[in-house]
């Protein structure tokens, strides 16, 4: 495990970021961190940082797709 190590953070961003891009997320030109997938009312948009996420979705009903996929 290297959780707490200063390779962990990049290891889990590696992992999640692949994990988005299989289930159709775009990584964004300008941030290499933001990722995004549907638009109008399937929108979904993923931030990661360090070892972080954080959804924004235009409804309950996107949002929950991304955490059953």
């Amino acid at each position: 495990a290297v959780y707490g190590l200063t390779p962990s953070a990049a290891a889990w961003y590696d992992d999640f970021s692949t994990y988005l891009l299989s289930i159709g997320f775009t990584r964004t030109s300008h941030e290499h961190s933001l990722f995004i997938r549907g638009s109008g009312p399937e929108f979904i948009a993923i931030a990661l940082h360090v070892d972080d996420a954080k959804t924004f979705a235009a409804t309950r009903e996107s949002y929950e797709s991304v955490l059953k996929a």
